[in-house]
This record gives C-alpha cells, sequence and structure tokens, in this order.
C-alpha cells in the first residue's frame, strides 16, 4: 500500500467518523424527541390537568427542552464509537453493508443494558447509564434503545455510502 492510498483511507475513515457523530445524534435525538412529545407531553398535560397544577404548564416547555438537550449530548459518544467501529470495519475490511452498521448498534444497545446490570451510577456521577433491575426490564429497556440506534445507524450508514465506496 502506497502513502497516498494510506492517506486516503485515513481521510474516509475520518469522513466516516464525522458523518455519524453529526448525524448519529441527530437521529436519535429526533426519535426520542417524537417519542416525548407523542407519548410524554400528553400524559404530562392530563396529570397537571388532574392534579389542578396548570401553573407549572408553562414549566412544560423548558422540560420538554431540557430533555432533548441532554438526549443529544448523551448520543454524541456512543455515535463517535459507532463511527470508528463502522470507518475500521468499512475502510479496512471491506465490510460496508447496512447489516453491518445494525450490528454495531444493536452490540452497543446491548452492551449498554449489561452495564445497566452490574454499575449504578451514583447521583452525582455524569455517567449516564440506565438502572436495569430484571430481565424483563433489561429485554424492553434494550427495545426501547434499538429503535433510535437503528434508525440512527441507518441514516449514518446512508449519508456515509459516498465515503465507503470509493476505492
Amino acid at each position: 500500500m502506497t502513502l497516498t492510498g494510506s492517506i486516503q483511507r485515513l481521510a474516509r475513515s475520518l469522513g466516516i467518523i464525522a458523518v455519524f457523530t453529526i448525524v448519529g445524534p441527530l437521529a436519535a435525538t429526533a426519535v426520542f424527541g417524537f417519542f416525548i412529545l407523542l407519548l410524554g407531553v400528553p400524559m404530562l398535560q392530563i396529570m397537571l390537568e388532574l392534579v389542578e397544577l396548570q401553573t407549572l404548564q408553562a414549566w412544560l416547555s423548558v422540560a420538554v427542552f431540557l430533555l432533548v438537550f441532554f438526549a443529544l449530548v448523551a448520543a454524541i459518544t456512543p455515535a463517535i464509537i459507532a463511527g470508528i467501529a463502522f470507518a475500521i470495519v468499512s475502510v479496512y475490511f471491506g465490510m460496508n453493508s447496512l447489516w453491518v452498521a445494525l450490528a454495531i448498534a444493536g452490540s452497543m444497545v446491548l452492551g449498554v443494558v449489561a452495564l445497566g446490570f452490574f454499575l449504578s451510577p451514583s447521583e452525582s456521577s455524569p455517567l449516564l447509564l440506565p438502572g436495569v433491575a430484571g430481565l424483563r426490564q433489561g429485554a424492553f429497556l434494550a427495545l426501547f434503545l434499538s429503535i433510535p440506534a437503528a434508525v440512527a445507524a441507518t441514516l449514518c450508514w446512508l449519508f456515509s455510502r459516498p465515503l465507503h465506496r470509493l476505492t
């Protein structure tokens, strides 16, 4: 392999990582925000109406914004890790299919759920990790996290196709 070929491979890898870093968190946050707006906000409005706390209704938009913002922040690190993994597999091993991107996202979801079984961060910890109490809860968490992960992996793979198809 020549020096030019090595530099091109590195540039393609960095491009794939950049695509995953930008598109991944945006897609995952959009799906998470959709779930919040579709399910959470109407349920919270009903609860506020039943308890007669209409004064807190103004804070509802602030709470939704903070949830979406922190979902975006929390999705950045996994997107970078997924981008690095996909870039290595795609550029250096030649496996650049959608199934590889979905397998990477799925393995990351299973890793988060498995860590949730064994680690329980304190309240002051910056680690964003769900606490998993049992297998049933772990299975539901894996299914829930798989939806935004699959959407994000699919979009990242689609946007990075021109980069990993180059020879």
